[in-house]
């Protein structure tokens, strides 16, 4: 029976465990979290809409007080100068990976989902302008008739609502184990208050009131009356007052009889000569 030797006296070969573990140095922690970028995100998106709808607003042509032609087209200038934004975002972003000392590799499915990413981002952005500049439209052209006041009505309907669609998003791409019955009631709940609350900010937001010009056209004033005009009108007929028991009633005049004027004489035949 052949036995085997106690542990103690087996020896195994000595390994560098900092080659297995970690063999380069721990990156310096940073001070951001995820919840600060997260923040970040809320502030600059939240921003977002309201600067887009006055980049719109400043277009030639698109005040509601002088419009012109050129004013449907202020909604496309405006999504114009936000892909511009991107793009100098983009190079910014090159100059960064070149002094992080990237090789620039992209994988082919990274390189296809990330255009795709791109791609809904900027449609998302045009869509938006487009509900910026119907909202702002007057009523009597179709449009919401809000004014200026169009990102109070779009933006919580568009913040309130995506969550609910990522949420959807993901579930389908990663399934919950026990299936759709398994969400928790709260989930439920949480999607509903945060639709229903988008409603409500859309709706009842301070600022959501339109402007003058936006709404349908008011009626003619009437023509400004003179200032004597103004001061109330006596009743056409007054009733007399009622005469005080102490005053004394006033003595009443005869009347005297008017005097025929005397009628002239009528004159007198001249004679006739005698021949």
């Amino acid at each position: 029976m052949r036995c085997n030797p106690p542990l103690s006296a087996v020896h195994y070969p000595l390994t560098n465990q900092s080659t297995h573990v970690n063999p380069e140095p721990l990156a310096k922690k940073s001070k951001m979290t995820w919840t600060s970028y997260a923040l970040m995100t809320v502030f600059f998106w939240g921003v977002y809409g309201v600067i887009l709808h006055m980049a719109r607003g400043y277009m030639p042509g698109a005040s509601p007080s002088a419009p012109t032609p050129e004013g449907a087209q202020a909604g496309l200038k405006a999504f114009l100068l936000v892909c511009g934004a991107y793009c100098a975002t983009g190079i910014i972003t090159l100059i960064v990976l070149k002094i992080r000392g990237s090789d620039f590799s992209f994988s082919p499915l990274g390189t296809r989902w990330g255009l795709i990413a791109g791609l809904a981002g900027a449609l998302g952005a045009f869509t938006l302008v487009l509900a910026l500049g119907q909202a702002a439209t007057p009523v009597i052209k179709g449009g919401g008739g809000l004014g200026a006041a169009a990102a109070a009505a779009v933006m919580p309907i568009v913040f309130g609502c995506a969550p609910l669609v990522n949420t959807v998003t993901a579930m389908i791409k990663a399934p919950p184990p026990g299936g759709l019955k398994s969400l928790p009631l709260e989930f439920i709940i949480g999607c509903v208050l945060a639709a229903s609350g988008a409603f409500l900010v859309a709706k009842y937001a301070p600022s959501n009131t339109g402007t003058a010009g936006h709404g349908p056209a008011p009626a003619a004033a009437p023509a400004a009356a003179p200032a004597a005009a103004k001061a109330p009108a006596a009743p056409a007929s007054a009733p007399a007052p009622a005469p005080s028991a102490a005053a004394a009633p006033a003595p009443s005049v005869p009347e005297v009889p008017a005097v025929p004027a005397p009628s002239a004489p009528a004159p007198t035949p001249a004679p006739e000569a005698k021949q």
